[in-house]
């Protein structure tokens, strides 16, 4: 079958990054809601996972970008919950301030 540049990339591109599609393992966050985050650990039994971040923060960007999509956090999805928290965000102050030495 005989296929255009634009599909060749797309199916290379697809096969390359499969392991980014959620399904696959990747975390899915809570953003910025704490007390629902908190419930659900609660129900499962699980700890919370928290990423305290913020746009300006390097590592907190790579994290996103790189290290919560690696394959090897699949097999780690299911035993937290995964709360992000917008440490420059006012709704989340009291977070901050109970939680977090560095940004509180």
């Amino acid at each position: 079958m005989h296929q255009s540049p634009k599909e060749k990339w797309a199916a290379e591109r697809d096969e390359t990054n499969k392991w980014l599609i959620p399904s696959e393992g990747i975390p899915i966050f809570i953003e910025d809601d704490y007390p629902r985050a908190l419930a659900e650990a609660k129900a499962k039994h699980v700890p919370i996972f928290v990423d305290a971040w913020a746009s300006w923060c390097h590592s907190c960007v790579s994290l996103k970008n790189f290290v919560f999509k690696d394959p090897r956090i699949a097999g780690e999805t299911s035993h937290f919950v995964w709360l992000a928290i917008d440490a420059e965000n006012p709704k989340n102050g009291d977070f901050r301030t109970r939680c977090c030495r560095r940004c509180g």
